[in-house]
């Protein structure tokens, strides 16, 4: 192994990464919506991206080089599930609805596909 690059990740969403044609660069997305670029010549002493930038709000689950190398897609967000939650047997909470069921909870979506120009 010649050398391990640190990136946010505490979650079970995959989070890609890429190389560009040239092979010079490697960029990945982290969970904190932030892309980051490496050198992919690895310098086992230092792992610091040469470039960050926020790409979103939410997670960077992937980036993809585009084939001439001069732009940088992203898709960013997460797996939301939209349904009601049964209530346990002993929740006398009245956060319920009409039917016995918690609402779920209020969830921003960031999802989101975007195009970078990198020249």
């Amino acid at each position: 192994m010649r050398g391990t690059l640190r990136r946010e990740g505490k979650t079970n969403q995959r989070l890609g990464f890429d190389l560009d044609p040239t092979g010079q660069w490697l960029v990945t997305g982290d969970t904190n919506g932030m892309v980051s670029v490496f050198g992919a010549e690895m310098d086992p002493d230092n792992s610091e991206p040469v470039s960050t930038f926020q790409a979103a709000q939410g997670s960077v689950g992937s980036v993809q080089f585009t084939p001439d190398g001069k732009r940088l897609l992203t898709c960013a967000g997460s797996r939301c599930f939209d349904r009601k939650l049964p209530l346990n047997d002993d929740d006398e909470t009245d956060a319920s609805d009409d039917d016995g069921e918690a609402a779920p909870p209020e969830r921003s979506r960031q999802d989101s596909l975007q195009l970078w120009s990198l020249g």
